[in-house]
């Protein structure tokens, strides 16, 4: 899906650069193929796609950037547990932001995560 989405000219225009667009991504009902024994399960096909999705979004930058998206989400379902998230930032040159992994997308700023991350290595605790 990424792939054929990424490529097309998106219909966001930003000439100011101030506007900041983000883009949420929802994979589902089940977007991984493992068998689900916990929450964790997906974890090596998560690190997969997350791998391909920073190479995407790499070679569209140009098109993310003059779109003023600054943001992009991933949220991958896989009942019965919660959904996975990835969150990728233009300013980390769409590398994932692991500190923010598996959270959801408001979290990050509710929650100061970024500012935290500085000073210690954050874990989710399930």
């Amino acid at each position: 899906v990424l792939k054929a989405f990424l490529p097309q000219p998106m219909p966001l225009q930003d000439p100011s650069g101030i506007v900041v667009n983000a883009v949420t991504v929802v994979l589902g009902p089940q977007a991984f193929k493992v068998e689900k024994e916990g929450f964790y399960s997906s974890d090596d096909e998560l690190t997969e796609m997350i791998k391909e999705t920073e190479a995407m979004l790499r070679g569209a930058s140009a098109a993310l950037k003059a779109a003023g998206v600054r943001k992009f989400g991933m949220m991958m379902c896989q009942a019965p547990y919660v959904p996975r998230y990835a969150t990728f930032l233009v300013e980390n040159d769409w590398a994932e932001t692991q500190c923010c992994r598996d959270m959801r997308p408001t979290f990050r700023h509710l929650l100061e995560v970024s500012s935290l991350a500085k000073d210690f290595e954050v874990e989710r605790v399930v």
